[in-house]
């Protein structure tokens, strides 16, 4: 079976043996899977960050359950088998105190498809039955394949209230950013995107989404709310230089390297100073995701700029981490 992995910190296409379905777990033949911020940063240099040494990649897939393996007194379970699936990449114990709460997304002994737990960039993949979701007959498999983006995207923008008379501005021109410009936008036309790549405009002209170069950004302090969509030193810091007091900034890209964790602290500086409230997100919000994608309320095909086979994953991760590319198919 041929998968996509990291070994010894490089990107290999390799034969890897065939997944076995663990108690509640089914099997997955992957059908279109996405390129995402994780995979691009592992094969662009970013490095595992204290992941395990050799583990297959991928998190964005649609795919068709082929086996199920149901828990005793579940086979109900089976009732996944030959259904077309997307579904969330956190993997959680179910048991412990956080899951037992309401906290699953925090369990202590999750674990992140892609990062760790093997991915989706392979043949074939496992999951739990309970990650996974259904996908409508209307959506095709390349949009069926960056629900998860935009599950993250929706969940990004549920965690504060952008609705209403809120002034908001969207940080990044990533494909994620982009997503989250749309959902917000469409419940608040006050909402701007700042970005560095003037070429993605075009899509937020297309969208009807107000947008600006970021060093042509104001520095009043007068947003409401600002969302991080990308997790470096400038948008860290230009969150904290946008943001009114008491105001609030959700952080929905994970800091990576010395520079970014230069811009968190001087974000954390502001927020002290100026009072304001810090939110990260790290959820997913998969049923209101399916419904924008399948109405067509969020254009992800749009987002779309190549596609490619298993086997040109790593010059597709290179190519997914380029200027003017935004996201890369991985086809059956």
């Amino acid at each position: 079976m041929n998968a996509v992995r990291v070994i010894g910190g490089e990107v290999r296409v390799v034969d890897a043996r065939s997944p076995q379905a663990g108690a509640g777990e089914a099997i997955i033949r992957r059908v279109r899977a996405g390129i995402g911020d994780a995979e691009i940063a592992v094969g662009c240099g970013g490095g595992g960050g204290g992941r395990a040494s050799e583990y297959t990649l991928g998190r964005e897939f649609v795919g068709m359950v082929e086996e199920v393996n149901p828990r005793a007194g579940r086979e109900d379970q089976r009732r996944w088998t030959g259904k077309r699936v997307a579904g969330s990449g956190i993997v959680v114990c179910g048991v412990c105190e956080r899951c037992r709460s309401g906290l699953a997304l925090h369990c202590a002994q999750r674990s992140v498809l892609g990062a760790g737990r093997d991915g989706c960039f392979a043949e074939r993949f496992s999951l739990p039955v309970v990650n996974l979701v259904e996908v409508p007959k209307g959506i095709e498999d390349d949009a069926a394949a960056l629900i998860a983006m935009v599950a993250a995207a929706v969940h990004a923008t549920r965690v504060v209230k952008v609705d209403g008379k809120q002034v908001v501005t969207v940080l990044g021109d990533s494909p994620s950013g982009l997503v989250i410009g749309q959902i917000a936008a469409a419940r608040n036309q006050s909402v701007r995107l700042l970005g560095m790549r003037a070429e993605r405009f075009t899509l937020c002209e297309k969208w009807g989404i107000k947008h600006r170069h970021a060093d042509e950004a104001g520095r009043r302090q007068d947003q409401d709310i600002v969302i991080d969509a990308v997790g470096e030193a400038w948008s860290l810091r230009l969150a904290g230089q946008l943001v009114r007091p008491r105001g609030a900034v959700v952080v929905c890209a994970e800091p990576a390297g010395d520079g970014a964790r230069e811009g968190a602290a001087e974000l954390v500086r502001v927020a002290r100073g100026q009072e304001l409230t810090l939110h990260g997100a790290a959820g997913e919000n998969f049923p209101e995701a399916i419904g924008l994608v399948e109405s067509g309320a969020v254009d992800v095909r749009s987002l779309i700029g190549s596609r490619m086979k298993l086997g040109e994953a790593a010059s597709g991760i290179r190519a997914a981490g380029a200027d003017g590319v935004l996201k890369v198919i991985l086809a059956a």
